[in-house]
């Protein structure tokens, strides 16, 4: 046998915290059995010293994690920044369209001033809060609480 490892926290000879090597005979060995079986510890493997090819092994693998991590945070900071933008007023509420940008601007107008901004169906295209503003402009009770429908319902009344 050899020495074992600390799964979970205990004592023998003295306190061992999760990881710790165990030393061989600091272990009853009429309990390994029920301490291995109860996940306190397991056995360590004899592997003898570590060779040079296995440490530059190794390394490569630890430079490549630091890469795929150095990566990761690149990624996950510029989708913060997208969703941070997407909500910003203006981005609130809008819908993504399958045409690029600049395309199909005559059929939906981002501004009231349009001809079919005039319809239910133009100013439910429109995004919240261009509808609060719109509402806001002709001196209507307008507020958050309030869904694209009933902003629309309200502009087209007066």
């Amino acid at each position: 046998m050899g020495d074992y490892k600390a799964l979970k926290p205990c004592s023998f000879d003295k306190e061992y915290g999760i990881g710790d090597m165990i030393p061989e005979e600091s272990v009853d060995p009429s309990r390994v059995n029920a301490l291995k079986s109860m996940g306190l510890i397991a056995e360590m493997e004899a592997t003898g010293p570590v060779t040079d090819d296995e440490r530059a092994a190794f390394e490569e693998k630890k430079a490549a994690l630091a890469a795929d991590r150095e990566t990761f945070e690149k990624v996950k900071a510029e989708f913060e920044e997208q969703a941070q933008l997407s909500i910003l007023p203006g981005g609130e509420g809008e819908e993504p369209s399958d045409s690029p940008e600049g395309e199909g601007e005559d059929e939906t107008p981002d501004s009231p001033e349009g001809e079919e901004a005039t319809s239910k169906s133009a100013l439910e295209r429109m995004n919240k809060a261009d509808l609060l503003i719109m509402a806001k402009e002709k001196d209507l009770p307008a507020d958050d609480t309030m869904t694209k429908a009933q902003l629309a319902e309200a502009i087209l009344a007066v």
